[in-house]
């Protein structure tokens, strides 16, 4: 909450956010995932789409927790996966999550995390060694 806040104060955007379920005991890398996708989500609203306004919504589905940005930029006509969308589709691959994002009255990010906290030890390991090289 403390990030959103600061980014609407810096960036002078309205942020909603708005969150049916929020997980109780993530691990870090759970946490860190949802940290970053809205982190760069909200810097590609600003920086790409020149959005005045991000919709945030977090729900939980069966065993899938569902991230959703919406902004009211300019869009995209045909969105191209750079850096930053690259990154957030890594870092939910990881997770055995899903990355999907649509330009339709501005740009919409769709991130899923499935089966929380059921990663084995190894894919762990493989997590917190990718991200301190």
């Amino acid at each position: 909450h403390q990030m959103i806040k600061y980014f609407s104060n810096t960036s002078g955007m309205k942020i909603e956010f708005i969150h049916d379920y929020w997980p109780k005991n993530l691990r870090d890398d759970e946490e860190e995932v949802i940290y970053r996708i809205i982190q760069e989500g909200l810097t590609n609203a600003n920086q790409h789409g020149h959005a005045s306004h991000v919709l945030i919504t977090v729900s939980l589905k069966d065993d899938r927790l569902d991230i959703t940005l919406k902004d009211n930029g300019i869009g995209c006509p045909k969105p191209v996966m750079g850096f930053g969308l690259r990154h957030m589709h890594e870092r939910l691959a990881l997770l055995q999550g899903t990355l999907e994002y649509k330009s339709d009255n501005g740009f919409i990010i769709k991130a899923a995390i499935h089966n929380l906290k059921n990663l084995s030890e190894s894919e762990l390991q493989h997590f917190v060694l990718k991200e301190l090289n």
